[in-house]
């Protein structure tokens, strides 16, 4: 969640200084929420996999699962 938030902050930081950064610091704060966001990319689809895993008896994907 406090991801989430700092990524959406530092978005909104970049769209309030558009047009007012040296293209340095445009390329900065626009690589840094690349990164940001890649990792927040990453770490969330791991979690996802992680409890998908440790579910027992995961239906597959596109799959419904079997109701009796």
């Amino acid at each position: 969640m406090g991801a989430r938030q700092s990524i959406d902050m530092l978005s909104v930081l970049a769209d309030k200084t558009k047009g007012n950064l040296t293209p340095a610091e445009q390329r900065m704060i626009d690589s840094a929420l690349f990164e940001l966001r890649m990792a927040f990319l990453e770490i969330t689809q791991a979690l996802a996999r992680s409890a998908a895993a440790k579910s027992p008896n995961p239906a597959a994907p596109g799959k419904p699962s079997i109701v009796r």
